[in-house]
């Protein structure tokens, strides 16, 4: 296979000549369980990046607040990452973010799931987007460890303190897919093989969240023996645990108009606190709610604080 290699960034990427196909991770591998993953899937029809400012500020914040850790979007279906984009140029300006264009064929290459990812059921499945990111990060974490976040969190504080091995509760009985970390080698490893290999044995293209949050939550059930996510812990779960739904959900799918009222500005900000990370919830549903720069509603004043160059590029609506 020909190969040559471009610069991106000071950083050597080698790349096939198919605008797809360049390795996930360029030739320096991510600083191992150090590097926090955001996943884009394009739709097919349009090859180039369509970066949004809240998908953005989540990047922004989780690099801002986190120096020490290496923050990669990887970018399925791209093949013009849009540097000229406004938020992409403000996120260049972090030396520990990294954007990679990639193809489910190429991260898996040589690993358990080249076999089952060349058959193509994900491509035939009704959630095309969904499912490739759902088994991206599976992959990904197996693959090297690290965290995964959703691209609709802010990120309010460092994440180093929590010890490689998590995800969080989303209610008592249903634990969530949007923010996870996995250790590289070890038990991490093992369960994130598990989680992959749950993933193609049971693969369902016909159900949103079969291959998602409910994944997560059948095998978390099984392994810690209990179906109660308050009893995941460390211990009856192993070297892994589910983190209460206040760390990174502070702000609940029905409570969420939080957000986007500034009247409710200070209750909002009293429940994130304590947070890691606050998630937007596609910002209302599916992006549908946009607010004016430099409105005093608590996704505005979050997005100036922890997102500021991503936030001082929008132009009108955040």
């Amino acid at each position: 296979m020909d190969f040559h290699t471009i610069q991106h960034q000071n950083q050597t990427v080698v790349q096939n000549k198919s605008p797809y196909q360049q390795t996930v991770l360029s030739t320096d591998p991510p600083i191992e369980n150090k590097t926090i993953f955001f996943i884009h899937v394009q739709r097919p029809k349009d090859k180039t990046l369509n970066l949004i400012a809240r998908s953005a500020c989540a990047i922004e914040s989780a690099a801002k607040n986190n120096p020490d850790f290496n923050v990669t979007l990887v970018c399925f279906n791209v093949m013009d990452l849009a540097e000229n984009n406004s938020f992409v140029k403000a996120l260049k300006e972090y030396p520990n973010i990294q954007f990679h264009k990639t193809t489910l064929e190429n991260i898996t290459k040589d690993s358990i799931a080249e076999p089952w990812i060349s058959k193509g059921l994900i491509q035939k499945g009704k959630y095309l987007s969904w499912h490739t990111s759902d088994f991206a990060r599976l992959f990904m974490l197996y693959k090297y460890g690290g965290i995964y976040l959703d691209t609709d969190f802010i990120v309010l504080k460092s994440l180093a303190d929590l010890k490689p091995g998590w995800t969080v509760a989303e209610s008592r009985y249903w634990v969530a897919s949007a923010a996870m970390s996995f250790h590289s080698t070890g038990y991490g490893h093992y369960l994130a093989e598990m989680l992959v290999r749950e993933f193609m044995n049971s693969y369902n293209g016909s159900v949103y969240s079969y291959n998602g949050p409910q994944l997560l939550t059948r095998v978390l059930q099984k392994v810690c023996f209990t179906k109660d996510t308050k009893m995941m812990k460390r211990g009856p779960c192993y070297d892994f645990e589910v983190l209460a739904r206040e760390t990174f959900y502070p702000i609940g799918f029905y409570e969420k108009d939080l957000f986007f009222n500034p009247s409710n500005l200070t209750q909002a900000l009293e429940k994130v606190k304590d947070s890691y990370a606050v998630h937007c919830w596609h910002g209302g549903y599916l992006g549908g709610v946009h607010l004016k720069v430099g409105t005093q509603a608590a996704i505005g004043v979050l997005a100036e604080k922890h997102c500021p160059k991503v936030y001082a590029a929008v132009e009108e609506l955040f």
